[in-house]
């Protein structure tokens, strides 16, 4: 696995094999795997699923999440399983690896959509549908600088719309 996964890189056309899709697809069947190990708690198991691919450079990070920060990971599954989306974003802003992740890059995507419908509402100076689009999130500490934005721009809109 590791000299094909690095023969990729120098060899880009490599990547459009049936061969490196089936490796490519057979990691991430095995990293998905020990996401299951590690909800329901089983440590081991979980770094035996992905342990042929720990020597690939390009896997490495992602692969610390288990090796290293199983904890974090595990606290990040969790938190997602049980809905607690306010939760999985401050762990992702904590800790940078998490975006690594399929789940991660389809919370941000989630993240970018609400922001910008809560853009447009800021524009009509709309503050309590910012409020009921963004639910528990507004609570979400280390985004509120956003959030923060969000609502001063549209006091500023309803400001200027009173004003006429």
């Amino acid at each position: 696995y590791t000299l094909t996964f690095a023969v990729r890189i120098k060899y880009p056309k490599l990547q459009e094999t049936t061969q490196y899709i089936k490796m490519e697809q057979n990691y991430q069947n095995s990293f998905e795997d020990a996401q299951k190990f590690i909800l329901l708690d089983l440590e081991n198991k979980a770094k035996k699923q992905i342990q042929k691919y720990l020597s690939v450079v390009s896997k490495h990070h992602e692969l610390e999440l288990i090796t290293s920060q199983y904890q974090i990971f595990r606290k990040f599954l969790l938190s997602y399983k049980e809905n607690d989306f306010k939760q999985c974003y401050e762990l992702i802003d904590k800790h940078k690896k998490l975006k690594l992740t399929k789940t991660a890059k389809l919370l941000e995507q989630h993240w970018a959509k609400l922001i910008s419908k809560c853009e447009q509402y800021a524009i009509n100076g709309d503050i309590s549908s910012i409020r009921k689009n963004l639910g528990v999130l507004m609570l979400t500490s280390s985004r509120l600088d956003i959030i923060d934005l969000l609502i001063k721009k549209a006091f500023l809109q309803l400001s200027s719309l009173k004003d006429l």
